[in-house]
């Protein structure tokens, strides 16, 4: 349980860091109701460890990582007045993403001739359009190749702000293949409200926290994913850790449904048991967790998560109904569920009897 001296944090929607493309899941309206939660249980770890000691964030489903990216910018002050120990690791399966988040952290013009020949093109919608498929051939051509990753991150850009509704999808060749949105223009990244935000996550991953943004595949190998485990390895301290997991939303009819299909296989059912195994084994060794999901989760949990560790569990209804299919014309409406392995302060008045 938290320590109980720790206080609730009055959170301030200024100090959300925002992403600087479009993704589907976001997190955006979570923030506000998770972050005082997790900021509480890590200032908890932090005054019931033993000795001098960091706290290390772990993401495993991190995406646009707004909620560790957040964390890191409201506690990284905090963090470091103490020490240098504490650490934030970022994962995603998509490595283009990953190598977007890399790239953007340089301080230097990014796509800069790209968005000016697309919105030079005023209203020519066919000149847009094949712009984009200019841009789409391209990025598929340096799929497999090296030396390439920041050209490959500007037409990744590119392509989700271009492209429909800003899904990422590859066919079974590996190959980028959403069709033209019809966008009129593209926002400059290296101005305005877009250059803030850079500004923002550069001053984040250049201060003195350490942090680290890894893919779990590699260019052209998106089929080749290790495991929804393979970020266990480095939870080295377990104690002194906290993990936050945002994995697919599982549908009302019980089938896991993605936002955006990743690769050829998705998000399966096994896939869900070996996340739920390694939250288990973290459990056991004391680590700290969450994970969000829709509330169709909530009545297999007691088959996720086996004996005594099901019992240990806390559900919160957070109130964000979301969206769960790509097609617009198919979605339906879920509620967003909390689960941790520990009593939340702040959020118990959203908790729920689940057992």
């Amino acid at each position: 349980m938290p320590n109980t001296t720790t206080p609730v944090v009055l959170f301030d929607n200024n100090q959300v860091v925002l992403s600087h493309i479009k993704w589907a899941g976001s997190k955006l309206k979570l923030v506000p109701t998770i972050c005082p939660a997790i900021i509480d249980e890590i200032y908890a770890i932090l005054n019931n460890a033993e000795g001098d000691t960091g706290v290390h964030y772990f993401e495993p489903f991190a995406g646009t990582a707004i909620i560790g990216l957040t964390l890191a910018n409201i506690l990284g002050e905090s963090l470091l007045s103490r020490n240098n120990l504490s650490s934030f690791h970022f994962y995603d399966k998509n490595p283009y993403l990953v190598e977007l988040m890399h790239a953007v952290q340089i301080p230097q013009p990014f796509a800069e001739d790209d968005i000016r020949e697309y919105n030079c093109a005023s209203g020519d919608l066919r000149a847009k359009l094949e712009l984009f498929h200019k841009w789409r051939n391209e990025f598929n051509s340096l799929v497999n190749v090296e030396g390439e990753s920041r050209r490959r991150a500007e037409l990744f850009w590119l392509l989700n702000q271009a492209c429909y509704n800003g899904l990422f999808r590859v066919n079974k060749s590996g190959f980028f293949n959403v069709p033209f949105g019809s966008r009129v223009n593209l926002p400059d990244i290296n101005s305005g409200g877009f250059l803030g935000r850079l500004q923002r996550l550069r001053k984040i991953f250049n201060s003195d926290l350490r942090l680290a943004f890894k893919a779990m595949t590699a260019p052209g190998r998106m089929d080749d994913y290790c495991s929804p485990s393979a970020w266990v390895k480095d939870v080295v301290e377990p104690t002194s850790s906290f993990i936050y997991c945002d994995p697919p939303y599982m549908a009302k009819d019980g089938e896991e449904k993605v936002f955006t299909a990743y690769t050829p296989d998705g998000w399966t059912q096994h896939d869900l048991y070996v996340l739920c195994a390694a939250l288990e084994f973290m459990h056991k060794d004391g680590a700290h967790w969450m994970m969000s999901n829709s509330d169709a989760i909530v009545p297999i949990l007691d088959s996720l998560f086996l004996g005594d560790v099901a019992k240990d569990l806390f559900v919160y209804q957070t109130g964000v109904r979301r969206s769960i299919s790509a097609d617009v014309k198919s979605r339906g409406k879920v509620n967003e569920v909390v689960i941790t392995n520990f009593e939340s302060r702040s959020l118990e008045p959203l908790r729920i009897v689940w057992q």
